[in-house]
């Protein structure tokens, strides 16, 4: 009977005996080994713990240790000081009151380049065979281990409201795993780590197919009229914010230098891209706390969208977008395109040079005296049938090309015709049409798929543009 007595007693007491129920340490996918954090700056790192206990956080690199408190659902939110450049491999250590320390392996100091749009920057190194190849896939792939180049390619997701996690973890550059890179950001961070000397991370979140409305915060979506809400069983990849929600939101607070762009396809016709790309540009550099991040984006390949000129309408956009906000920039392409792509290929297979140029743009700060632009029409004096075109940008003049294809000239009519041009003076263009007797309007590569040729001394092409706004 006192034993009976005793156990009951024994289970009384455990049962209003306080309970410390303890949760893990954990960090988002966005801390996975292989990780690489900004350099020389404060970077915030965070996760859950259990309850309102004191976190501790270590990083090895100078073994700074920060303390910080979570709260009543055990969220906690730090910095640690970052140190120069290195391609030493660090830890971060992190612990809370009886628990066991949670370590993050293999961390470089270096830069992190947020990557997104839609297939265009989705599209792996591989390609996708055997309709869309890759040109020098093989060499980059197997050479990848030569380079610091770390990527996370974050899983596609959506969500009707803002999410705390995305999904994705690091991976090292090797050929075994940078077959399944972004094409775009990997050549990107390949020629950015060549010249810096920095290990550089890619965090890229894209998806296929997207337009730019639904990777917009909803603070900007309605402003327009043409962003669509559809319910849940309806969603798709252009309805408003859903991929901000899953694939933006979740990594805002992942300390990074700059934004590369690659989107515009699925925005074909829409009037408002250009006040909506400012919006994201501004839009995500209020999400990640520093409104002058560099952010670098790519025009829109010629293609037959059998749209006559909506989609230079579009490339028109982006430029006005990108020369409208500060510390941007976009690079172009209308040289980069194979005649047969133009037709069945919509995702251009040089991304070895788009990835080139986005990076030569992201050096403007450091190469001095560099132009990352090519040449943008500046001004026209027309003699008759003679019209003179003069270029910003264009410095060292243009590389020597007696035919020249691309120009259209048009009278009061507003009928076009293909025009023959020459360069002039070194710096000029002077184009002619024996069916126009007076021009008043010039276009250049101004439509679906028409492809330039006339490029500037540093090899790079001249921008689309009409003189006219017929």
């Amino acid at each position: 009977m006192k034993g009976i007595f005793n156990s009951i007693l024994l289970g009384v007491i455990i049962l209003f005996a306080p309970i410390n129920i303890s949760a893990q340490i954990s960090v988002p996918n966005v801390f996975s080994d292989n990780c690489v954090l900004q350099h020389n700056t404060k970077v915030k790192i965070w996760g859950h713990a259990s309850k309102n206990v004191t976190v501790t956080v270590t990083g090895s690199w100078n073994n700074e240790t920060v303390q910080t408190q979570s709260d009543n659902e055990g969220k906690w939110l730090t910095e640690l000081s970052t140190i120069d450049p290195s391609y030493t491999p660090y830890t971060i250590t992190i612990s809370q009151p009886n628990d066991g320390a949670y370590t993050i392996h293999n961390v470089l100091i270096g830069e992190v380049w947020i990557c997104s749009g839609q297939s265009n920057m989705e599209m792996p190194v591989r390609g996708w065979l055997p309709d869309c190849p890759i040109k020098h896939s093989e060499s980059l792939i197997q050479q990848s281990g030569r380079f610091h180049v770390n990527c996370l390619m974050v899983k596609e997701e959506r969500a009707g409201s803002p999410r705390e996690e995305c999904h994705g973890d690091w991976k090292v550059a090797s050929p075994e795993n940078t077959p399944y890179f972004s094409a775009t950001a990997y050549t990107f961070a390949m020629y950015r780590s060549g010249w810096t000397g920095r290990p550089i991370g890619i965090l890229v979140t894209c998806w296929g197919g997207t337009n730019i409305d639904t990777w917009l915060a909803p603070e900007y979506t309605k402003k327009y009229d043409n962003v669509s809400y559809e319910s849940q069983d309806k969603w798709n990849n252009k309805t408003g914010s859903l991929l901000y929600n899953a694939m933006i939101y979740p990594i805002k607070n992942y300390t990074a230098y700059g934004f590369l762009w690659y989107q515009g396809e699925s925005n074909v016709g829409d009037k408002y891209y250009a006040n909506k790309m400012k919006d994201l540009i501004t839009g995500w550099r209020k999400d990640w706390g520093n409104d002058s991040m560099p952010f670098y984006f790519v025009e829109i390949a010629p293609f037959n969208y059998s749209n006559t000129d909506q989609t230079a309408k579009l490339r028109e956009q982006q430029l006005a977008a990108a020369l409208e906000s500060t510390n941007a920039g976009m690079i172009c392409t209308n040289d980069l395109v194979s005649p047969d792509e133009i037709s069945y290929n919509i995702h251009p297979g040089d991304k070895l040079n788009i990835g080139r140029r986005l990076a030569a743009m992201s050096m403007v700060d450091t190469w001095k005296g560099s132009d990352p632009w090519g040449p943008m029409y500046l001004s026209m004096r027309v003699n008759d049938n003679k019209a003179i075109l003069s270029f910003s940008h264009n410095e060292k003049g243009f590389i020597a090309n007696p035919n020249i294809t691309g120009f259209e000239v048009a009278g009061s009519d507003k009928v076009f015709h293909p025009a023959t041009a020459e360069i002039i003076d070194d710096k000029q263009v002077e184009v002619t049409s024996l069916k126009v007797d007076k021009i008043v309007a010039v276009r250049y590569c101004f439509g679906d798929a028409i492809l330039g040729n006339l490029l500037s001394k540093s090899n790079l092409p001249v921008y689309p543009f009409r003189t006219d706004k017929w």
